[in-house]
Formats: C-alpha cells, sequence, structure tokens
C-alpha cells in the first residue's frame, strides 16, 4: 500500500530497478541475466567471446586472489581458478617443484582449481583470462594519497585504509557518546535525514528492511554505554541502521594519522562546539572519554 510511510521506499526501488539499465549496471545486468549469477556494482566483471561465438565472464571480487569463470560453453557453471592454476602446465611451481601438487600449502597444488586443460581454454583465452587478473589486481592496489585534510585542509576524500572491527567500534562508541551527552539525538538526526533534499536512493533502499526490524529498531532506541561498549555488542542490522540515522558519511585518512583524526564523522546533526571530543583510544578500538 502506497502512503507516505512507504512511498520513498517504492520510489527508491524504482529508481534502483531503472538504474540496473544505466552505463555500467546496464552491462552487469546484461551479464547477470545472461549467466544467472547476481554481480556486485563493485565486483570485477569482464566478459569475452571466443571465435565460436561462445561467451566467457570473468568475476573476481576486490582483494581476491582467486576468481570464478562462467562459460556458455559449460552451461554457467562456475569454476574457481587462479592465475597460477592456469599456468600451471606452462611454467614450473615455485621452489622448483615438478608440477604434482606436492606443495600443498600452495594455489599450485589446490584440487579445487580449475586448469586451462580442465576447462578447454585456447591460448588465445587464457590471454584474455591472465590480462583480467592483471588488470583487476591493478584495480585493487590502494591508489596514491591526492589530498586528505591532514595534508591540504581541504575536505578529504577516502583513501585511507583501517582494519573494519577498529573502525566499527570507533564509530559505535562516537555514536553512544554522543547520545548519552544529546538524549533527543535520534530523534533530531532522523529528521535531519528525512528532510535532505538529495538522500541517496541507496539508503532509502536500505532503510526499508531495516526499519521493518523490531529487534535493530529497539537495539537503536536503547542505545548506551550499559548496553553497548563495542560494534560486537550490537547486531549488524541495528549498528547499520544507527550509522544511516546518525551519520551522513565518513572519511578515512592516511593510516598514520592519530585514529580521531584518521577517522572523520561528519554527522547528521553537527556535534555542539562546546562539547569537543576527546578521548583515548583503547586496544579494542574503543573510546574512553577523558
Amino acid at each position: 500500500m502506497l502512503n507516505d510511510g512507504t512511498v520513498p521506499f517504492f520510489a527508491a526501488q524504482a529508481r534502483r530497478y531503472v538504474g540496473r539499465y544505466r552505463g555500467r549496471q546496464a552491462v552487469l545486468t546484461h551479464l547477470s541475466e545472461m549467466s544467472g549469477v547476481e554481480f556486485d556494482s563493485t565486483d570485477h566483471v569482464l566478459h569475452f567471446v571466443n571465435g565460436f561465438d561462445e561467451d566467457l565472464i570473468f568475476w573476481k571480487r576486490p582483494g581476491d586472489a582467486l576468481a570464478t569463470l562462467l562459460m556458455s560453453a559449460q552451461g554457467w557453471e562456475p569454476y574457481l581458478v587462479s592465475l597460477e592454476s592456469l599456468l600451471r602446465s606452462e611454467m614450473a611451481p615455485p621452489g622448483g617443484g615438478d608440477g604434482d601438487g606436492s606443495d600443498s600449502g600452495s594455489q599450485w597444488g589446490d584440487p579445487d582449481l580449475s586448469t586451462a586443460e580442465e576447462l578447454e581454454l585456447n591460448r588465445a583465452e587464457i590471454m584474455w583470462v591472465v590480462s583480467c587478473f592483471v588488470s583487476s589486481r591493478e584495480a585493487d592496489e590502494p591508489t596514491e594519497c591526492e589530498g586528505c585534510l591532514s595534508c591540504t585542509g581541504e575536505e578529504p576524500v577516502e583513501h585511507g585504509s583501517i582494519e573494519a572491527d577498529v573502525l566499527h567500534d570507533y564509530v559505535i562508541a562516537r555514536i553512544v557518546e554522543r547520545v548519552e551527552t544529546e538524549p533527543d539525538l535520534l530523534r533530531r538526526s532522523i529528521q535531519a535525514m528525512r528532510e535532505e533534499a538529495e538522500l541517496d536512493p541507496e539508503i532509502l533502499s536500505e532503510l526499508g528492511p531495516l526499519e521493518v526490524d523490531s529487534s535493530a529498531v529497539r537495539q537503536v532506541n536503547k542505545l548506551s554505554r550499559a548496553t553497548v561498549t563495542k560494534s560486537t555488542d550490537i547486531q549488524p542490522e541495528a549498528f547499520r541502521l544507527a550509522v544511516l540515522y546518525f551519520i551522513h558519511c565518513i572519511y578515512i585518512g592516511g593510516p598514520l594519522l592519530p585514529l580521531d583524526e584518521q577517522v572523520r564523522i561528519v554527522w547528521r546533526v553537527p556535534e555542539p562546539e562546546s562539547v569537543p571530543f576527546r578521548g583515548t583510544r583503547n586496544s579494542d578500538g574503543s573510546a574512553t572519554r577523558v
């Protein structure tokens, strides 16, 4: 039923559906419908058509060493491969082995990884897959800093790296701290989010399922130092809902910066100037107020 409460979510889903047929997402949608595999927008997905008009799809998630090959000639059955497994018959394995898989600790001896011979790949197809590995690895490499707050004094870009558990513990500690000092922060944050003129459709599409999760909503409403001290004390859905409600965006600075400077939170409701955050970091990444 469409009403004031459901229209934003419905509109976001409609925009998301239409977006499936725009730009690069249109290509991913086509390949997904062709192979029956749902690809994420961040995945490395490349397409090749051989001389027999057969389709090959290279699929690798960012940062993974292994990739999946999907081939129309093989009924789109997924085959897990590594660069080494594809070249196993043409190159000597590391350490001067005889290629019989005796080095069980390496990917060369992993029987679950398919070889070019097993997949009946010809030389052109092998070279294409090799180039896919090379290009995807280059894409995964961190880019050089193009200007963070500490370097330029300007608005930072998201370019640093930080362990997920440390980041999550830091973020939840900051949220809990503000909630305890500003009891009406949740109401004001939700209001600020609803009034945002150009709220990302992806956020709207996430909010719908999260806001009907009574357990997640209950945890967000009861956020306090007594109930949550680190991210593992809160279910993932509640953590995500809290982030969507309270935070506009998070900038990650250079890894050599102190944690309070490395992670910059832009709140939906700005922090009161009279209550600056000063604290120390515990070994688990949580915050201790000073």
